[in-house]
């Protein structure tokens, strides 16, 4: 996640990251709309860990609600499949895509083309 973060924020993109937008005491809970409202895009992080956060369900069901209104500038939602297999995504967020170019792409380049035992020399 934060070599993502960086990755936006090396391209002059300002990425809302909790640990580093809100202050020590403040609640995240209430803050939670401002932030996502705010932005143009939400990224979702998904894995194991995030299909079974409390937290990341509030954050995406915040960005569904949003995403629904008739608002002009509410944010587009991004899922970024972290690891493979991803877990199903839950029922509300089914209307956006999860398969990952980038995990078949690393995925396809860790089988080897040619299998050195399969060559056979004449």
């Amino acid at each position: 996640m934060s070599l993502f973060a960086q990755g936006l924020a090396a391209s002059n993109t300002k990425p809302c990251v909790d640990v580093t937008h809100l202050e020590p005491g403040q609640e995240w809970e209430q803050r939670l709309p401002h932030h996502i409202g705010g932005s143009d895009v939400f990224y979702l992080m998904w894995s194991d860990h995030a299909a079974a956060s409390p937290w990341v369900e509030r954050e995406t069901r915040e960005a569904i609600k949003l995403y629904e209104s008739t608002d002009p500038k509410r944010p587009r939602i991004v899922p970024i499949t972290l690891h493979g297999p991803a877990p199903e995504p839950p029922a509300y967020l089914k209307q956006f895509h999860f398969d990952s170019p980038w995990l078949a792409q690393r995925a396809a380049q860790s089988v080897p083309l040619f299998h050195p035992e399969a060559r056979r020399d004449h």
